[in-house]
């Protein structure tokens, strides 16, 4: 007995038994559709004689969907042999062939990849024109079995190991709790036929290899292997879903993902299980590794690199800022170059596509009493800033008159004085007018920050018109 309740007899396999159990654990839905994947091979036809007592007890509407990939000299045999079964019970038969061996070659999988990616892509098809509630496969215990060994030696944490599930997405695996074994001698007892693969003892396909090799040696030492690796992937699967939840609550109430970065809350991060934090950073790195993500959380608990790269690597980017984890790709961490042209005689407004930020501007009477600015915006003379001007993203050697100082400021001084950490200069605007700085919009990059604007074109008594520009996030 396994953790969803579900066991099956081997010696005596029952059908209507078998039907009654999977939707009891709602593993099978009654009145709902399915496009079942039917090979020919003995998996498929014994799933298509149970939808058959599916369709019979519980109003359940099924479709046969054959893929020929043409890469054996019998698949049209099996085609026909797919098409005559349907035809024989009144279920709709659907097949499509391709030539995958001439395609393969195109794209980077493997063919037995490619080959399933393809079939896949049918039986989605299927699915959507049929309007169908899910796909059906025949993949049973020992598929499962035969994955988790598989997953164990090409690497992987928890959620590889999970193998096979029940029900993932829009397809079902009713056959899990079903040995290869009970399959066969079922399908023998009852002389129902069915196609042999010929591929299925190519020992060049690395799951044959360990279906024929690797598992048999196993058990030859230990007899329950395959019940027990069943039983395991069980509790897997569900320990799993438990951690899988407990990441999304974290993730829902301390992530913030803008598209360029993923900002996360440091302190409650600290605090996570050690399973969860490894679970955050899968989610978010690029090509997440194990080895990477746990030199990543040890820099993290040192404390000792804030506002420094904590990983520079495979064009991956992780630092430490002002209370924040943030996570980018080697490209968006870098400065993103942009420069816009602007006319400085008409409202307007511009999209700033690199980084997210939406600029708008207005001319407007100046009022006479104090004018209230909000943090991001500015407010110009019009009549000093006229024409066109550009909005860009800082360049070495940029420089601004300050207020109240005489000479100018370099932008570089500027940033450092006020705290802006280096990953934040390329998001922040610069306006320029004349070749001189005379805006720079902090406020975007780092909503605690004030703007700037240059001693030139600040409102005096004399001003008559004022140019109010500000910066919006886009998403």
């Amino acid at each position: 007995m396994n953790s969803t309740g579900l066991k099956v007899n081997p010696s005596d396999i029952d059908l209507k038994r078998l039907a009654t159990l999977l939707i009891s654990k709602k593993i099978i839905f009654p009145k709902n559709r399915y496009v079942l994947g039917l090979s020919g091979g003995p998996d498929s036809v014994f799933l298509f004689h149970l939808f058959l007592e599916f369709s019979n007890s519980y109003d359940i509407v099924f479709y046969a969907a054959h893929f020929n990939h043409s890469l054996r000299d019998e698949a049209d045999l099996d085609e026909l042999f797919c098409k005559q079964l349907a035809d024989r019970y009144h279920v709709q038969f659907i097949s499509k062939k391709e030539k995958i061996q001439e395609d393969y070659q195109k794209s980077k999988l493997s063919l037995e990849e490619y080959a399933r990616v393809r079939r896949h892509l049918f039986f989605q098809e299927i699915l959507k024109e049929s309007d169908s509630d899910w796909i059906v496969l025949g993949h049973h215990q020992d598929d499962l079995i035969e994955t988790f060994f598989m997953r164990i030696c090409v690497g992987t944490g928890l959620e590889g190991l999970s193998s096979i599930r029940p029900i993932s997405k829009k397809i079902v695996h009713p056959l899990l709790w079903t040995s290869k074994d009970e399959i066969i001698s079922y399908l023998v007892k009852k002389n129902i036929p069915y196609r042999d693969d010929s591929s299925n003892f190519d020992m060049g396909i690395i799951r044959n290899f360990f279906r024929h090799s690797i598992i048999p040696q196993i058990e030859q030492s230990y007899k329950n292997c395959r019940q027990n690796v069943a039983n395991l992937v069980e509790i897997i699967r569900d320990e799993n879903e438990y951690i899988k939840k407990n990441t999304e609550k974290f993730v829902k109430k301390n992530i913030e993902n803008t598209g360029l970065t993923v900002k996360i809350s440091q302190k409650p991060f600290m605090n996570l299980p050690i399973a969860i934090q490894r679970r955050v950073f899968f989610k978010y790195l690029p090509v997440p590794q194990f080895r990477l993500i746990d030199e990543i959380i040890r820099k993290i608990k040192t404390g000792l690199c804030d506002g420094k790269h904590i990983v520079s690597q495979n064009r991956l980017s992780v630092y430490l800022d002002d209370g924040n984890i943030i996570v980018s790709s080697m490209s968006q961490s870098l400065p993103m170059e942009f420069s816009e042209k602007i006319n400085f005689s008409k409202h307007g407004q511009i999209l700033l596509k690199q980084i997210q930020c939406r600029l708008v501007w207005e001319i407007l009477p100046k009022v006479k009493k104090n004018i209230l600015i909000k943090k991001n915006e500015v407010c110009l003379d019009a009549s000093k800033v006229t024409g066109f001007g550009i909005i860009r993203n800082r360049k070495s050697g940029d420089s601004i008159k300050m207020i109240g100082m005489n000479g100018r400021q370099s932008l570089k001084k500027m940033f450092i004085n006020r705290k802006i950490s280096v990953h934040k200069r390329g998001l922040i605007p610069v306006l320029e007018h004349k070749n001189r700085v005379c805006a720079v919009f902090l406020n975007f990059a780092d909503s605690k920050k004030n703007n700037y604007i240059s001693s030139d074109v600040v409102l005096d008594e004399n001003s008559q018109f004022m140019l109010r520009i500000w910066t919006e996030k886009v998403r």
